[in-house]
């Protein structure tokens, strides 16, 4: 029942980010961006980047948790391969961990997708070009590795104190990423926004996956 419900979830996420892009493409574009680049839903990313954007502490910051982000998903690749070295097998590796990297393969293909297929530009030139901006690479990364991993987390221990500090300490890395990647000016809001809501699907989708997987590799084990 878990699984199914994190399943509907995922898809109607994933819905509304599509349902986004839908809007950043179609509704209310204008010329408001460098070069004359087109941006959707101009109104409400003009009023909140003229208002809010431009500050260079937060986007030092954010840059600075995106290594982080990295850094937390290299721990559980590592873990993965380790379990695949010492059991020979891929069916034996946790199946949570399999879910895990399923998702940082999702992850990492979104990733590569959306700085080819471009949606719109960033509001301020990148080395005198223009550049990507949709969704936000920077939220969706550090998003998805800081909540899946910190649902991970409470896979490996019991014990409350590491599981609080860590869902403490994502849930700080996730807010801080929102709204100083927000107040960065280095990417329309609706940007955020599609950040957020594809990373919450990877998320959801992990949750599936990893009782699903986790059920697979029960079975296999008492074989």
């Amino acid at each position: 029942m878990k699984q199914t419900k994190s399943f509907i979830c995922a898809a109607v996420l994933f819905a509304l980010f599509i349902a986004l892009i839908l809007a950043v493409l179609f509704v209310d574009v204008q010329a408001i961006g460098p070069n004359d680049s087109e941006i959707g839903l101009s109104t409400l990313n003009g009023r909140f980047f003229d208002k809010f954007s431009g500050n260079i502490f937060w986007y030092s910051v954010t840059e600075t948790l995106g290594y982080a982000a990295v850094v937390v998903m290299a721990i559980f690749i590592g873990m993965a391969l380790g379990q695949l070295y010492k059991r020979k097998s891929l069916k034996r590796v946790d199946g949570a961990l399999i879910a895990l990297i399923t998702v940082y393969t999702l992850l990492a293909f979104l990733y590569v997708f959306f700085e080819i297929v471009i949606i719109n530009y960033r509001p301020v030139l990148e080395e005198n070009a223009l550049a990507a901006s949709f969704p936000s690479s920077h939220t969706m990364l550090i998003c998805t590795a800081m909540l899946s991993g910190c649902l991970h987390m409470e896979r490996l221990t019991e014990d409350k104190v590491i599981r609080g500090v860590a869902t403490a300490f994502a849930y700080i890395v996730v807010i801080i990423t929102v709204v100083g990647r927000a107040l960065s000016g280095v990417h329309w809001l609706t940007d955020i926004i599609g950040g957020v809501l594809i990373s919450a699907a990877l998320v959801m989708l992990y949750i599936g996956l990893s009782e699903k997987f986790s059920q697979m590799s029960s079975a296999i084990t008492k074989k």
